[in-house]
């Protein structure tokens, strides 16, 4: 089962609180079920067993439909039908993705937790700029008219927030903007075989080993990485894998120095042993 980071934002949600408690359990219980892209079985059945496997003779698929009516309602859910079967996906799901893959199928529109983010930024800068411009126009309404200098003044002043709201608003456009355009991250092409491995770690100027050693050392890099899908240990796709080929062959070499250094010395305290019995010392 993944693990999921419950904040503390969701007691003050109005989205949430608009839920009934029966939703509320509902909504809360799917958070522990979907996958790391939010997206489950959207079928009654389904998720009885999954949501509440020692109440299925309290709770019934009618409750479960009620409850995820609900959810859709609040604009917390989203369901979608892929070839005929129904899937659900948890809207603004902002959990960290351990999987390259969702287990269950994108919405027939592409949407991705990433447009999620968009929307609900782009609504907070229209939300920003109504409410900059609404305060510009009822300051502007108080002035009195039969006072020209106060009329003025208040012009001015409205005028002021009217300019300051669009550069607020431009400004966070920009930001959605860039969000969109930084959110594809460039991933370095993974070797195709040893032999790239091994040319890479022989153009690596401090490195020195025999070549026997160092395809040995090659041929261990790309096993290990391959048997485990060329990931992290934190389970993240592995970004440049030269960065750790050139770790893995430098940690290579240091063993690889101390097995030599200890084997010199090996042989020279058996020279040692074998001139005491011949010599008596």
């Amino acid at each position: 089962m993944p693990n999921r980071v419950f904040r503390e934002g969701l007691l003050t949600s109005e989205k949430f609180d608009a839920l009934g408690y029966g939703s509320q359990c509902f909504y809360t219980r799917l958070l522990l079920i979907v996958d790391d892209y939010g997206r489950y079985d959207a079928r009654p059945q389904v998720l009885l067993a999954r949501l509440f496997p020692l109440r299925l003779n309290q709770i019934t698929t009618d409750g479960i439909k009620d409850a995820l009516t609900a959810c859709v309602e609040a604009k917390l859910v989203d369901v979608y039908t892929v070839d005929g079967k129904p899937y659900l996906q948890i809207l603004n799901f902002r959990q960290q993705k351990r999987a390259k893959n969702s287990k269950f199928p994108a919405p027939p529109d592409g949407e991705t937790c990433k447009d999620d983010l968009h929307n609900t930024l782009t609504q907070n800068v229209q939300h920003v700029h109504s409410m900059c411009i609404a305060d510009a126009q009822q300051m502007h309404s108080t002035c009195t008219a039969d006072d020209t200098q106060m009329s003025s003044t208040c012009a001015a002043r409205a005028q002021h927030l009217h300019t300051k709201a669009k550069a607020k608003a431009k400004a966070k456009a920009e930001a959605v903007e860039q969000l969109n355009t930084s959110a594809t991250v460039k991933t370095q092409a993974l070797p195709s075989s040893v032999a790239a491995v091994f040319a890479y770690m022989e153009k690596l100027p401090l490195i020195s080993l025999p070549r026997d050693e160092l395809d040995r050392c090659a041929n261990a890099f790309f096993d290990i990485n391959e048997e485990r899908g060329w990931v992290t240990r934190d389970n993240i796709p592995m970004r440049n894998w030269q960065n750790g080929a050139k770790r893995f062959v430098e940690g290579w070499q240091r063993k690889y120095a101390e097995r030599s250094c200890e084997k010199k010395w090996n042989v020279k305290g058996n020279v040692d042993n074998n001139r005491s019995q011949y010599t008596g010392l």
